[in-house]
């Protein structure tokens, strides 16, 4: 009888962040919505102000979609704001194997932060909010307003 049960419960027992508790849930719920960079920078490469008006960050569930006008990225989106700074992973398939970014991310109001690895192969995952290595980024954005 609760045989039709089991596949909502190993559905729902496989979300990324569902096996996190209330805490993930509820920043997951903060960082939903569309963003606009306000700023990116790449060690010492910043992106110019004319660039960053084509991206926009987009996250429903846990998916991150990154776009820059007529390209697209999409990766899972997993993360742990019990950390300190808080984590975020960003998981994709690159050929045929599943890829995994380490960042750390902060969020402040319409504000989103986020420090990652750029360019390599199972990077290890900033300590800090800085772009002070060359293949590290750092990028702000703000949420769009309806």
């Amino acid at each position: 009888m609760y045989l039709f049960l089991l596949p909502i419960v190993l559905v729902l027992g496989t979300h990324p962040n569902g096996d996190q508790g209330d805490g993930a849930r509820d920043e997951l719920k903060k960082l939903q919505g569309t963003w606009r960079a306000e700023s990116i920078q790449i060690g010492d490469k910043k992106t110019p102000d004319a660039s960053l008006k084509s991206f926009r960050l987009t996250i429903v569930d846990d998916n991150w979609s990154l776009s820059t006008g007529a390209a697209a990225r999409k990766s899972k989106l997993k993360i742990n704001p019990s950390t300190d700074p808080k984590q975020l992973d960003l998981i994709d398939m690159v050929g045929g194997k599943e890829r995994i970014v380490r960042c750390i991310y902060t969020i402040k109001g319409d504000t989103l932060t986020v420090c990652r690895p750029y360019m390599q192969v199972d990077a290890a995952r900033p300590t800090k909010f800085a772009a002070d290595e060359p293949f590290v980024g750092l990028s702000v954005w703000k949420r769009e307003t309806k």
